[in-house]
């Protein structure tokens, strides 16, 4: 079998060798003979159907590649504030011309492209979208995350998430390169924002150039070009800042470019709160697919700690040590092949003191009790992605990914367990191992100018163990277990295997668009878990219901196809996917076999209104099998008071997603409008059914016929050019319907809204000052409804906060004070920073204060359908940085 897979690959490289291509390099220039950087070189055919497409770059120099057609060639140019230039080539079998263009000024604007004023920074032509980093950028910003925060259009969320006009960003590239894969933070959390020179967001981006005008794709990716002033064999910044009670920030770009090789070295140690996103470990969970991503990703049966979510800054409540090392690079040995590789490390000791206090919503009493937690975390990850890419010919590429992550987290949680009458001492010990590894083979082939074939094989392993120690100087486990102990250490074991293979053709005719695939995917975990009972002279097993050894296979056939025509202003996209998925579930007292025949059909609309807005709708529907987290047999121990276990069989959750969308972007009015309306419609899915008692709390999954989501997001960016100032609003709105039950009670109809609004005003004056004023609500209601049981809960957060911008001379100062409002009770929060220039865009040194206040603690409350929690937050202490950044 691995004999004929690598005989198949190796006949289709020497077929695309075979088949010949055509090469058109040249230079744009002005009259002048300047070069005209970043012109839009395009090849299309005598019906205006474009063959492939690039930008000049800063020489004003091109070079295209495609296959070669029947019928003549144009090739047009067009740049901004000069008028577009043709010509034709005559196709007479040649394989390498070369044309040069002269273009002429001209300021009137293409209909195709909006012009861009030196206020705004942006210009847009098709489907990318290019901002100047200059025109948002006012010293302030450290990370480019900061400077994608000032960009209109595009958002990012507490967690560093990236979205542009509403939709979720993919991939984030540096200068065209796929370095990073999913986890773009890396980059975009700690690459210094003055080496960006634009930020380009490209949507429909297809991946591989041999697929445009062929694959309809709804990717929306960000590619950071770096200042090409800067580029040189070695470039880079160095940040040293050291301050009071030992509080550091050291961070460290080193660059180099040369001919065949790009080399970026990030380096980055902080004590002040402030976290990588290098030690994320999970990826998300997506449905059945023969995708280059896990269709179920393998998770933590044992969370390290739930109780860390904070509406405010992580960095007031994180006290750490961490360190970061990730060196990325693009070489380029051969004029065919293609290596990107990325490697990083990352290690915490952290630590985050708080006191929780938890009260139970029973029907009958209320249960209080309050926790005294101090959390420890000892982190340390390793991740290797290697990427080659071997294009052997202008029609065809062969590439081959493999990544690997391994990680450690030992946790230690200090607690004292105190309710009306007892006081009780705890220890929690977490010790996570992970190990996560992928291997990616594809291939791709341009059959002709309308066709094309790809051929898709991956294959992941990936396991998660686990050890919890909990050690008590109380009697609770003799209530669980029903025998006296004084610790409980449980191993539990989650591995996960997967294979999926898929071949895709694709193909255009003019504006209507196909592709139909085939593939299998085959999927196999396993659960173990087994509990041990402790006292000071003996150990014991606990019962069988703390034990599971269970296995899950899913076996799944598929067929999809899609469609996509454009009918002038209208776009239409069909897709339909059909499976055939046979489960086997199997335990210590249960076994199952399911066959399952799936049709999800999705479809979706977009209406261009005119040259600024357009609507969009679309519906999918998307199936999703239990993994085998959710299957527990018996009983799991999250932590020192919690268990669960899981449904009592394999579920197929179907996800229903309604989405009604519209957008209006007026770079040159400097006007943008992203709203999007999506209802979500889950059946067969699952909840909880909680048994509370004064010292355990038991969770059992329970099987829910229907569940809903409804949810409206809205941003707004407005440039009011008689102010010289900018309007942001932000508007999350949801509304969550779901069920549960509470102590062997009715089941109890819930419904949770939450409402985050943000308006904030930023000015963009000349002078010496300028500032940025906002406020923040986030509004919680959550109505419990079952029998005669009718009941509503609030909880609302408020924030303001101003901040307020000197600049004169060499000097720079930012003055920063939010106020938060919770429960009545106001938070108050200063910080400041002031800025020297020694040697401009060379060397500067600063001084940072943080909680300059001296808070000590901060306060937060959360609700849901069975209890109230008030967690109180140890805040970093005030502190001082002296910093020294240097650029060279």
């Amino acid at each position: 079998m691995k004999i004929s897979l690598i005989g198949l690959f190796l006949l289709l490289s020497v077929c695309a060798v075979a088949q010949t291509g055509v090469k058109v390099t040249g230079q744009v220039t002005t009259e002048a003979r300047a070069p005209v950087a970043m012109a839009l070189v395009t090849v299309s055919r005598a019906d205006n159907s474009i063959i492939t497409y690039k930008y000049a770059g800063e020489d004003g120099r091109y070079r295209l590649e495609f296959v070669r057609d029947t019928g003549n060639y144009i090739i047009s140019v067009k740049a901004l504030g000069f008028n577009a230039a043709s010509l034709s080539i005559e196709n007479n079998k040649q394989s390498q011309y070369e044309k040069n263009f002269i273009l002429k000024n001209n300021t009137i604007a293409l209909n195709e492209v909006i012009i861009k004023s030196k206020a705004t920074g942006v210009s847009v032509h098709e489907d990318t979208t290019t901002y100047k980093a200059k025109a948002f950028t006012d010293g302030t910003e450290k990370s480019v995350e900061d400077l994608l925060k000032k960009l209109p259009g595009v958002s990012v969320d507490d967690n560093g998430g990236i979205s542009f006009k509403g939709k979720k960003v993919d991939k984030v590239f540096l200068d065209g390169d796929d370095l990073l894969g999913k986890n773009y933070k890396l980059a975009t959390k700690n690459i210094n924002a003055t080496f960006i020179d634009e930020v380009q967001a490209m949507e429909n981006f297809s991946e591989d150039d041999l697929l445009k005008g062929i694959e309809k794709s709804d990717k929306t990716v960000l590619n950071l070009k770096i200042d090409k002033k800067k580029q040189q064999l070695l470039f880079g910044s160095a940040d040293a800042n050291w301050g009071t009670k030992n509080f550091r920030d050291l961070g460290l770009n080193l660059f180099s470019y040369q001919r065949k090789a790009k080399v970026y070295l990030i380096g980055e140690h902080n004590t002040i709160g402030r976290r990588s996103s290098a030690g994320d470990n999970q990826l998300d969970n997506i449905e059945i697919s023969g995708n280059d991503e896990p269709s179920v990703a393998s998770s933590p049966l044992i969370a390290a700690n739930n109780l860390l979510s904070s509406r405010f800054s992580e960095e007031r409540i994180n006290f750490n040590k961490e360190t970061l090392a990730a060196l990325m690079a693009t070489i380029r040995p051969a004029s065919k092949l293609k290596i990107e590789t990325n490697l990083s490390v990352y290690n915490d000791r952290a630590h985050t003191d708080l006191l929780n206090e938890t009260t139970y919503k029973l029907a009958d009493r209320d249960i209080f009790f309050s926790e005294n937690d101090q959390f420890r975390r000892q982190p340390l990850t390793a991740n290797i992605k290697v990427k080659l890419d071997y294009k052997p010919g202008a029609n065809s590429r062969l590439a081959y990914v493999f990544e690997a992550r391994r990680s450690r987290d030992n946790s230690n949680r200090a607690l004292v367990f105190q309710n009306d009458s007892t006081v009780e001492h705890l220890s929690q010990k977490l010790s996570d191992c992970y190990a996560f590894a992928h291997h990616q083979l594809n291939y791709a082939k341009r059959l002709n100018p309308k066709n094309a074939l790809t051929i898709n094989v991956n294959f992941f392993q990936n396991e998660y163990p686990q050890t919890l120690t909990v050690t008590t100087d109380g009697d609770r486990f003799s209530t669980l277990f029903q025998t006296p102990a004084e610790a409980v250490r449980q191993k539990a074991l989650n591995k996960l295997s997967e294979f999926n293979a898929t071949i895709k053709l694709l193909g255009s005719r003019g504006k209507f668009n196909y592709n139909v695939s085939t593939g299998t995917m085959q999927i196999n975990e396993s659960l173990a878990s087994s509990a041990i009972l402790s006292t000071d002279t003996s150990t014991l097993a606990a019962s069988s219901s703390f034990r599971n050894n269970n296995s899950l296979t899913n076996q799944t056939f598929f067929i999809k196809a899609g469609t996509a025509y454009t009918l002038k202003k209208l776009k239409l996209v069909f897709n339909l996917n059909l499976f055939h998925t046979a489960i086997r579930f199997a335990g210590t007292n249960v076994e199952s076999n399911k066959g399952f025949n799936l049709a999800n059909p999705a479809f979706s609309l977009i209406y261009k209104l005119n040259n600024e807005s357009k609507l969009n709708a679309s519906y999918s529907l998307n199936s999703q099998f239990s993994a085998i987290a959710e299957l527990k047999e018996n009983y799991i121990l999250e932590d020192y008071r919690t268990i669960s276990r899981g449904l009592p069989q394999v579920i197929n959750q179907k996800n229903q997603t309604f989405k009604l969308g519209y957008n209006y972007d007026d770079f040159y009015a400097q006007f943008n409008l992203s709203a999007n309306l999506f209802l979500i419609r889950k059946t067969d899915s699952y909840s909880y059914d909680y048994v509370i008692t004064e010292t355990f709390t038991s969770l059992s999954r329970l099987i829910i016929p229907e569940s809903n989501i409804y949810l409206g997001v809205m941003q707004a960016d407005k440039f009011i050019p008689w102010l010289s100032s900018s309007v942001r609003l932000n508007v999350n709105y949801s509304v969550n319907n779901y069920f549960s039950k509470l102590n062997g009670g009715e089941l109890r109809n819930n419904v949770f809204k939450n409402g985050i609004y943000k308006l904030t005003f930023t000015s963009a004056f000349d002078g010496a000052t300028n500032f940025a004023v906002g406020g923040a609500l986030n509004a919680n209601n959550l109505r419990i409804k079952t029998g005669d049981l009718n009941t509503t809960f609030t909880n609302n957060f408020y924030t303001c906060f101003a901040n307020i911008k000197l600049k004169k001379d060499k000097w720079f100062v930012s003055v920063n004070n939010d106020v938060s409002v919770i429960s009545k009770r106001a938070f108050y929060f200063l910080d400041a920073q002031a800025t020297y220039s020694i040697v401009k865009d060379k060397l500067n040194i600063s001084l940072t204060g943080k909680n300059v206040g001296n808070n000590d603690n901060i306060r937060q409350v959360f609700i849901d359908d069975y209890q109230v929690n008030s967690i109180s937050y140890r805040l970093l202490p005030r502190y001082f940085l002296f910093g020294v950044n240097y650029k060279f």
